[in-house]
């Protein structure tokens, strides 16, 4: 698995294309998989293998990396962190719990969004900002919106236990690397990073809390 590794905001994030592994998966990751197709295996083998080499990297505990009653991923003692994939690369945010509270990341292909789907999950401040914008830069923000929307969920889950919908937080972005997500108490304002550079026809996004 060839790794590419970047440092952002005090976190350890890992890229790497999605294939099979050959790598052994520890005993609980097994059975979090249960009877998953192929492709479906390819992906959770690579997400968490990636996460384990960027535990190494950034000189955490790396053992195995569980799954929760949400599906959430349960990190190793004294780490915390993140994994996304799409069905070609997967990418892993991992910090020392001691200076993230906590991670939420996610990668999407922007070519996907559609003008049905950007209608449902963008809250009505956020249409209202859509309806300005050429159709091509609309459903970029859209893209965005949605990614954003989708590392929130799993950013604020272990702090919450709550299950939200894209109505749930409105994001304010004008094109750059930096955005604002909005939601309930206590996260009114969360600064988010967005990247179009670093894994080929995707984006990537991170939200993170210090402690």
């Amino acid at each position: 698995m060839h790794i590419e590794y970047h440092h952002m905001a005090d976190l350890t994030v890992g890229f790497a294309a999605v294939a099979p592994q050959n790598a052994p998966l520890f005993p609980e990751e097994e059975a979090a998989l249960g009877d998953a197709c192929a492709v479906r295996r390819a992906e959770f083998t690579a997400g968490r293998l990636l996460a384990r080499k960027t535990l190494e990297h950034a000189g955490l505990s790396a053992g195995p990396i569980g799954r929760g009653s949400a599906r959430e991923p349960l990190w190793p003692p004294g780490a915390i962190g993140s994994i996304t994939h799409t069905r070609q690369f997967a990418a892993a945010a991992v910090a020392a719990a001691s200076r993230m509270r906590a991670i939420g990341i996610d990668l999407e292909r922007p070519e996907r969004m559609r003008p049905r789907l950007a209608e449902e999950i963008l809250t009505p401040a956020e249409r209202s900002y859509y309806a300005t914008l050429p159709q091509k830069d609309a459903l970029l923000f859209a893209a965005a919106a949605f990614s954003a929307k989708e590392a929130f969920c799993k950013l604020q889950y272990p702090l919450t236990g709550k299950h939200l919908s894209f109505q749930d937080a409105r994001i304010e972005w004008e094109g750059g690397e930096q955005f604002t997500l909005h939601a309930q108490p206590p996260f009114e304002c969360v600064a988010g990073i967005i990247r179009f550079d670093i894994v080929p026809g995707h984006l990537f996004t991170l939200l993170c809390i210090l402690p």
